[in-house]
Formats: structure tokens, sequence, C-alpha cells
């Protein structure tokens, strides 16, 4: 049995390895820091045809849009293929789709729907997107907030942009935040600079919003992903890593699973989130249905312009103060019981951190938790351990 650790980003930000070219996955660096907490623990790709060492990074599960006659990728077959037993009833053949290397107890799976969406920004899209965020602005910010939203927060950023990462041992060689590869019209030298992240960040988030034909291309892949992994017999439990946009989508898919796949789901760990954006601004919902059965933590950073708390209840406005938890639930996300329709409290904890300070720095050093190993990562591998029973060093 093992325990599957389940990496999801934002659009832009999926990055597959590409060996020959000498690019690396979007998750590798993450791999690489928790290789260094977990070591003998933590398997790697167990696809030879990868053309990569094991360690190098987690196995990547993508999927390709518009469906080509001459793509070799498995797609979501890499975790599985569904069959009826016996009795008629739909299992996971999970023959030629190993995901345990070398037996070791936790495996590392990273999800790739980048090539789900169009190339290129959505013009009508973004245009559409702030006119909402401008309608139902008073929802979630103050005025001294969207004061502080405009000046403060971009002065924060571009500071821990310029600003020199910190010289400790805790750093990279160079950051892992990075917008994927896109030949012809990003630099690779430009891929992790402030102007280049944040146009992505706004492409990504407009997309998911008023795109609903590339939203349901993205949902159906990570829902038949997770589904497949969750129904597999040699899995015992999940924790769902989701990083800025994919917190949203992580979220959508989460309070959708069958009962029988979320009861694997041990730990929710969302970094960098917009949901109270979201929630706020675009009226997506505070319906956390079957979310409500598992731990979720939530780490954010005062200075990343794209996180928020998700603990204070839904008074609560961006500029006002933080009020400090009186308990680890959610006054803003809600969950019912639907037999009798009485409310469900929604485990939640918020984790803040600093990771200009404690990170790699970069285009948009606030936003980069991967990196920040020891407020994200170390925690991290303290969940991994406790879902896989394993000790602490």
């Amino acid at each position: 049995m093992v325990t599957c650790l389940v990496t999801i980003h934002g659009i832009g930000f999926q990055q597959l390895p590409e060996p020959e070219k000498n690019i690396t996955g979007y998750a590798d660096a993450l791999h690489q820091h928790l290789l260094e907490y977990l070591g003998e623990n933590l398997g790697g790709d167990t696809d030879p045809q990868g053309g990569r060492m094991s360690d190098a990074g987690p196995i990547y599960v993508s999927s390709h849009w518009p469906p080509d006659a001459q793509s070799s990728e498995p797609g979501v077959a890499r975790l599985g293929k569904w069959k009826l037993n016996e009795k008629k009833h739909r299992e996971i053949n999970i023959e030629g789709a190993s995901i345990i290397d070398r037996g070791r107890p936790i495996s590392h799976i990273a999800l790739v729907y980048s090539r789900l969406q169009d190339q290129g920004p959505h013009f009508g899209a973004s245009v559409e997107t702030i006119a909402k965020a401008l309608f139902s602005s008073g929802s979630y910010l103050t005025f001294g907030g969207a004061t502080h939203a405009i000046f403060q927060s971009g002065i924060d950023a571009v500071g821990g942009w310029l600003k020199p990462a910190p010289q400790n041992d805790n750093l990279t060689e160079e950051p892992s935040l990075k917008v994927r590869d896109n030949p012809g019209k990003i630099k690779p030298q430009d891929r992790d600079n402030f102007l280049t992240v944040i146009r992505q960040l706004e492409q990504d988030v407009a997309t998911y919003i008023c795109r609903n034909d590339l939203r349901e291309r993205v949902r159906s892949f990570v829902y038949e992903a997770l589904v497949r992994l969750c129904y597999r017999p040699d899995v015992d439990k999940v924790i769902i890593n989701a990083h800025s946009q994919g917190t949203v989508l992580a979220f959508d898919i989460l309070r959708q699973l069958p009962p029988m796949a979320m009861d694997k789901v041990a730990v929710f760990v969302t970094a960098g989130s917009p949901l109270r954006k979201y929630a706020d601004l675009f009226y997506w919902g505070e319906n956390a249905s079957c979310i409500s059965s598992t731990q979720w933590i939530n780490f954010w950073d005062q200075k990343d312009p794209v996180a928020d708390p998700l603990v204070p209840d839904k008074s609560w406005r961006y500029g006002d103060p933080v009020p400090e938890p009186t308990s680890e639930y959610s006054d803003l996300f809600q969950a019912f019981d639907p037999e009798n329709s009485s409310p469900i409290k929604v485990p939640l904890r918020d984790i803040a951190v600093d990771n200009a300070n404690h990170g790699a720095g970069g285009g948009l050093a606030a936003h980069n938790y991967w990196d920040n190993k020891p407020e994200f990562i170390d925690k991290l591998n303290g969940f991994m351990r406790k879902a896989a029973n394993l000790p602490n060093p």
C-alpha cells in the first residue's frame, strides 16, 4: 500500500519535463526538496520510458487537447484502466500502471492539464473577469484594503523580486515558480520574472472563470485522475497539494468526489489560494460539501497578492486586521448533511508564512511557497509522514 501526494498547479505554470531540451518539470524542484526530508521513503518516476532517473521528479500524468492521433501520451491510463469485475462492477486494473517506486511507501503524482488551454491570452475573458470583480469588490475589500492592494502589495511583490534571496541553506539555485515554456512567446530567461508571472496569473483566473469549455476540460481530466487514483487497490491515503489557481480547481473537484474516493483523502493542502476572492468577487459558492470529511490546511503569505486567509468569516474584508482564530473550523465555507440538511463544520486551519525571507526569490517571491523549506516543505513532510505512518527522524 502507498500514500500518494498529488500536486496541482495553475494552468500556465504546468511544465512537463523535457530531458532532451534540458527543461525540468514544474514539480521537480518541489520533489527534490521533499527528498531531503523523506529520503528513501519518497518514490519518483516509475516509467522507464520517461528518460529520467526515478528520483529526478514525480510521476507526471498529463492530458492532451485537442485529441491527437500522433500523441503517445498515456493520459489518465497512467493511473490504471477501468474494467468490469465478475459482478459487473467497475474497478481499476493497475496492471502496467505502477506508481510504486522500489517499494517506497510514498508516491508523488503531478497533474499536467496545461495542454487543455488554448495558447495565448483571452482578452474578452479578461475584460469580463475585471468587470465582475469591480462590481462586487465591496464584498471583498475595504477602501483602505483597495489602496493597499494597489500600492503596498505591488511594492511588496516587486521588492521581493528585486531583493536578492537570503543566502542560507534553505534556498535552491533558482526559484521553482516559473511560467511554462512557450517557444516563440516567452524567453526561457523570462519565465520567472515579475511581469510574466503576474500576466500568467491573470490569464489563469480569467480563463477558469469565463471560459466554460476550457474549465470543463480541465475539471473532467483532474476528476478522472483523482477517482482512478483513489479507487486503486494499492493506494491507502491521498494528500492533495494545490497551489495558486490549482487550489480553486482542487476545491471544485474534491467537493464532487464520490464518498468512497473522498474517504482516502487524508489532507487537503492549499498554498497561495485565491478561493476567498472567488467566493466574494465571483460568487463562486461556499459549499465545501464532502471536503468537510478531511483535514484542510491553508498556507498564505500576507505579501502575496493572490492569497488570503480562509478561516475568517464572511464579514472580514481585505484591509481589515486578520482576527485570531477561535477554532480550527471555517466560518466562510459551509457543508450540510444531505440526510437532514443540518450544518457540518468544515475543518480548516490557516498557516501564515513569509516566502520572501525563507524562499528562493523569483518574479513573485511572496507567491513561491514550494521553495519555502522551513515553513512549508517541513510541514508538508509532516503531513505525509503521518498519513504513511512513518516516524519523524
